[in-house]
């Protein structure tokens, strides 16, 4: 699994990287990596104040991982397989 590292105020930098949760959503789609483990993952970024996402893409990313454990009224999980391709479509992009 993934961990993110912080880098001192002198050094800040955006964590992770687009790269990072491009491996992170392979993992998920290929059951390599659980959903709750995803998400928990994502969620600990989130919630860490020290770790500066610059990037808006990866932020918006970011966030919906921190969500791919959440059960849906119609189907097994608010989000599917089809969300991920786009997150990573999303991610590849300039």
């Amino acid at each position: 699994m993934l961990t993110a590292t912080t880098l001192d105020d002198d050094n800040m930098a955006s964590i992770p990287t687009r790269n990072d949760l491009l491996l992170m959503l392979e993992n998920l789609c290929s059951g390599k990596t659980k959903r709750e483990d995803v998400a928990a993952w994502a969620v600990s970024i989130i919630e860490d104040d020290s770790i500066r996402v610059t990037d808006g893409v990866t932020w918006d990313v970011l966030k919906d991982l921190g969500a791919v454990d959440l059960p849906a009224s119609d189907r097994d999980f608010l989000y599917t397989e089809v969300d991920f391709n786009e997150w990573s479509s999303r991610l590849r992009e300039a």
